[in-house]
Formats: structure tokens, C-alpha cells, sequence
């Protein structure tokens, strides 16, 4: 009952355990002979694992669920969820990472904001959230500059 390797798949929710071992390896490596004691690159290196794989969890899709059976071809698109692509997550997690950048993070959000406008997934919503933050700091950043002059 052997399965093919392209037929499993590890749950995206082990990503950010699978980062803190990776990391934590990294760490005993890198700390190896080093006058800093080597718990910090065993912490440091678990902590930046982690993070990656919260990244990748947050860039994997999950499931498609199906529309509804017996229902008419006008009324079923409506019922199908259009999750968004590996592009537009990436940009709804960078968008809203960098929303303090006063023109970059406006500018991602915005480009965030257009791969996702189809989208019916949380990553519609960071784009609107990075947006309004974005615009909001890009404001008082180009008030401050006419104000200074």
C-alpha cells in the first residue's frame, strides 16, 4: 500500500515547526567554536525558522472546496471560493509588512490590492488593510514634506 512520493502531502500547518528545527540546526552549526555562548544561535536561528515557515504556511493554499451540486450555472459560480494566488498573498503579506514605508508599502498594497480584487480570501482583506494604513502614512508623509518647505 505503498504510495507514490507526488501523491502525499505534509500539512502546511508543520511548516513553521519544520523552520524551527531547520533553524535550530542552523544555529548549532553556526555557534560552533564561537566566544558567544551557543544558545543564541540555537534561539536566534529557531526564531528566524519559524518565521520563514509562517511565511510559507501563509503563501500555501489549502483546499478548493466544490460549489454545490444541483444548482443551476448562474447560481453556482456564486458559490464557489476564489481563493488568490501565491502572487497576490505574497503581496498581501509584504503590502501590509512594509504599510509604514510611506510610498513602497502604498505601492505594494496597492499592486496587492489589484492581483487580489477577484479573490474571496483573507487576502483580499490584509490588501484593504494594508491600503488604508499605506495610504494613511504616504498622507501625513507628503503633509510633512509640504510643511517643511
Amino acid at each position: 500500500m505503498n504510495q507514490p512520493l507526488t501523491k502525499r502531502s505534509i500539512p502546511s500547518w508543520t511548516a513553521p515547526a519544520v523552520g524551527m528545527i531547520v533553524g535550530a540546526l542552523a544555529g548549532l552549526r553556526a555557534g560552533l567554536g564561537r566566544q558567544v555562548p551557543i544558545t543564541y544561535f540555537i534561539v536566534g536561528g529557531m526564531i528566524i525558522g519559524a518565521l520563514a515557515g509562517a511565511f510559507i504556511f501563509l503563501l500555501d493554499t489549502g483546499p478548493v472546496p466544490a460549489s454545490p451540486a444541483n444548482l443551476p450555472p448562474h447560481l453556482a459560480d456564486r458559490f464557489v471560493q476564489r481563493p488568490s494566488g501565491v502572487v497576490g498573498r505574497f503581496l498581501a503579506v509584504a503590502g501590509c509588512g512594509l504599510c509604514w514605508a510611506p510610498f513602497l508599502g502604498l505601492i505594494l498594497n496597492l499592486a496587492g490590492l489589484f492581483v487580489n480584487w477577484k479573490a474571496q480570501d483573507w487576502a483580499k482583506s490584509a490588501s484593504w488593510v494594508g491600503v488604508t494604513i499605506g495610504a494613511g502614512v504616504t498622507l501625513v508623509m507628503v503633509v510633512l514634506l509640504v510643511l517643511e518647505n
